[in-house]
């Protein structure tokens, strides 16, 4: 026996309609909660983001793959390694950061020194 999916009349049955009348239980706020993070090394990074055309369309020749692995290479004569010469970066990461149907987004992240933030 196969059981056949059904759908809900409402899909979401925890919400009210709009015209229903909110409790006054409802209406008080939630109780907050206080985290203290605590980090476990002091890192000052600097993230770079740029929006452009939507890449779907383009998943044969992978566009944000072949700039990221420029971008993000980290051998000699590479970005990276400019800024290491200069004391102002540990790490360099690149890539798209996010695909949609209308737009992306290609983003990169850099760690800096102590030196690279006075250099910011």
């Amino acid at each position: 026996d196969y059981e056949r999916p059904t759908i809900s009349p409402t899909p979401f049955p925890q919400l009210k309609p709009k015209n229903s009348s909110i409790t006054e239980q409802e209406q008080q706020p939630a109780p907050l909660k206080y985290y203290k993070i605590v980090p476990v090394e002091a890192t000052h990074s600097i993230e770079m983001s740029f929006p452009m055309k939507e890449t779907n369309s383009l998943y044969l020749s992978k566009p944000l793959r072949y700039i990221s692995h420029l971008i993000g290479h980290e051998g000699r004569g590479s970005i990276l390694s400019f800024l290491k010469q200069k004391g102002w970066a540990q790490d360099l990461m690149a890539g798209g950061a996010r695909a949609c149907t209308s737009w992306s987004m290609f983003s990169i992240q850099i760690t800096l020194t102590e030196a690279g933030l006075e250099h910011w």
